[in-house]
């Protein structure tokens, strides 16, 4: 009954890029004018090598192409994604596309809020209904949200959002794209890193020298096994089965959307997420090791069971079995080797964070190689990717780890525990809503075991968008961090204190609105000042050539150019009309002045920022023999 898989999408990609394929001749020049040794062991040369062309290994290319670094991006498959496996697309990440220019073309097919409004607990989807909440920014969380960002959350299937960012990647130019291509193994020195790579299709081996090399090979990077990181937290904790299926549900969704159906009898049953509405589905179903999973048979038991009508036609497309992990990695990177995403955080799906931490991961690390492979900065900028990058993996960790015992343990609320009659599971279901006290107190206990979900599960603005950086490349201004009112991963409080990401504000240019975020150069740090700017323009002009082309002054405010038309900027800018927000290419806070008498600061916080010899985080040497920082980077102080 399983079919192989074959979407045209991914085969449009595929015929797309056969050019970039790579065929190798004796005693010649490949296509970028490398030489080519006699042995038919290539040697060739990029200033970035991205291994791994997942959504963190194609944003970190497309990312580096924008601001104009060439990449190669390589992958041991043939084609993009060919299973859905992440869908939830948050306004963090959405922010970031919008940045990269591929926002509009994600936005025009994936699936809107509206239709993820409802997580839903039942019996079956044909049965009794235990429980509903808004979740994803929906119902009463929607202004919240809307005010935070200017963009969207979202739902599209990771199988066809990948095409979309191949296009844009390929279509700039600038990578080197190889489908079929395996990372075999690497060396560094402090000059740069070997990569040894194999053609899947010829099994020929060729060499690439790089400036960098990243590890974005997803959950079992052989990359991050080989620089001997090991992953601290829970692994293998269960086996679940996602079962991709064709059912056409709209009958038992359309007046409920949602994107997460789970049951509440804890006897093995399966729980859906939606894929495309209605009919397109992932039936995730806990099983033990003696489980068959190419048994289809039992498989589609499993599914009708939870869906509760046989006369649904149900056709498997696909089944993929995964490992419940919880870990992350203690460091993402060694030398001038980077890791980033499935490599360096792992963690079953709920909250949606997984492909979004990617994504933020690659947009993090993009800007810092800009700036060293040019010159503006030192390499020390670097150290900054780790120093960020790990707690933030940390805290998606706990969170999708507290969600996950919230969720299993929701059926007990209401008296369904393992091991008792399914019988007893269906008459608790059934009885909740009666008018007697046992039921009374039930539907209290089932509300407590809803609120955490309600909020920090499945609205956790604040573990989207509102994480900080507290260490790293920012430059602290002395002032105590201004907490958000509430749970953080739920509560979002908008501040330019220094490491948090820039607070969405509308702005105005000509007829056209535009957001904070728009205004940050893509390239350089934005320093955001306000009407009086002259002291601020005087210390750009003053500084030496190297720091003046690493920052950007855009004026918010007065009558022309960039206009406050709503001034919700100078309500949330925290500084005022004389001072400045330094914000880097990433959307973060690298510092801020209250007033114009910082302006005679910003050499120092620039060279600071890019690294001058003057910023000394603890060393140690690696086995490699490259400087590495032993511990995470204190944010610089005045």
């Amino acid at each position: 009954m399983q079919e192989s898989i074959t979407n045209p999408s991914h085969r449009l990609v595929v015929s797309a890029h056969a050019a970039s394929r790579i065929s190798y001749k004796k005693n010649s020049q490949d296509r970028r004018g490398n030489s080519v040794s006699s042995n038919n062991n290539p040697t060739e040369s990029t200033p970035v090598l991205i291994v791994g062309a997942g959504p963190a290994g194609m944003i970190e290319a497309l990312a580096l192409a924008r601001v104009g670094i060439r990449s190669t991006l390589l992958t041991l498959y043939p084609y993009t994604a060919h299973t859905p496996r992440a869908h939830v697309i948050n306004p963090r990440t959405m922010e970031i596309f919008r940045a990269l220019g591929i926002e509009d073309d994600v936005v025009a097919v994936a699936d809107t809020a509206d239709y993820m409004e409802n997580n839903v607990w039942v019996t079956t989807m044909a049965g009794t209904e235990v429980a509903r909440i808004s979740s994803w920014g929906t119902g009463h969380e929607r202004q919240r949200y809307t005010d935070a960002s200017p963009s969207k959350m979202c739902n599209y299937p990771q199988h066809l959002l990948e095409p979309i960012i191949m296009k844009a990647v390929v279509e700039t130019g600038l990578v080197d794209v190889r489908f079929g291509h395996e990372y075999l193994d690497h060396v560094q020195d402090e000059h740069g890193v070997v990569s040894r790579i194999k053609v899947c299709e010829s099994g020929h081996e060729y060499s690439v020298s790089s400036s960098y090399l990243i590890g974005a090979d997803g959950g079992r990077s052989r990359i991050l096994d080989q620089l001997g990181i090991k992953h601290e937290g829970v692994q293998n904790a269960g086996r679940v089965l996602f079962v991709w299926i064709e059912a056409d549900l709209s009958r038992y969704v359309q007046h409920r959307p949602g994107i997460l159906f789970h049951s509440v009898i804890p006897d093995g049953r399966v729980g859906l997420i939606l894929v495309r509405p209605w009919n397109e589905w992932i039936a995730g179903a806990p099983v033990d090791d003696s489980f068959d999973h190419t048994d289809h048979n039992a498989v589609l038991a499993l599914i009708r069971k939870f869906i509760g009508d046989e006369t649904i036609p149900v056709r498997i497309k696909h089944v993929s079995p995964w490992s419940v992990n919880g870990c992350s990695a203690p460091q993402y990177s060694q030398g001038r080797v980077f890791c980033m995403g499935d490599a360096v955080h792992r963690h079953a799906p709920w909250n949606g964070l997984g492909l979004n931490t990617a994504v933020a991961d690659a947009f993090n690390l993009a800007w810092k190689l800009k700036l060293v492979l040019e010159g503006t900065a030192a390499p020390l900028l670097l150290d900054s990717y780790d120093a960020e990058r790990v707690p933030v993996g940390r805290q998606v960790i706990r969170r999708v780890g507290e969600t996950t015992a919230q969720m299993i343990n929701l059926p007990s609320s209401i008296g369904n525990h393992p091991g008792i009659p399914v019988s007893e599971m269906l008459r608790n279901a059934e009885t909740l809503f009666d008018d007697t006290t046992t039921a009374a107190q039930r539907r209290e206990n089932l509300d407590a075991a809803l609120t955490p979900l309600s909020t920090t599960g499945f609205n956790a603005l604040g573990a989207e968008i509102g994480y900080r950086y507290r260490a790293g490349a920012i430059f602290a201004d002395g002032t105590c961090e201004p907490l958000p009112d509430g749970d953080p991963d739920h509560a979002y409080r908008a501040t330019t204190w220094p490491g948090a990401r820039l607070p969405h504000a509308w702005l105005e240019t000509g007829r056209r609105r535009i957001s904070t975020l728009d205004i940050v150069n893509a390239a350089a740090f934005t320093l955001i000042v306000g009407i009086e700017s002259s002291a601020w323009r005087d210390a750009v002009a003053k500084l030496p050539h190297v720091l003046a082309s690493a920052v950007e002054v855009v004026q918010v405010g007065g009558s022309y150019g960039v206009r406050d038309i709503y001034g919700n900027w100078r309500r949330i800018r925290e500084v005022g009309d004389s001072g400045a927000v330094l914000v880097r290419p990433d959307h973060h806070v690298a510092w801020r002045a209250a007033d114009e008498t910082g302006a005679q600061q910003l050499g120092k916080v620039l060279g600071h920022l890019l690294g001058s010899m003057d910023w000394q985080p603890l060393l140690v040497a690696t086995q490699h023999g490259i400087a590495e920082p032993k511990h995470a980077l204190p944010a610089i102080t005045q």
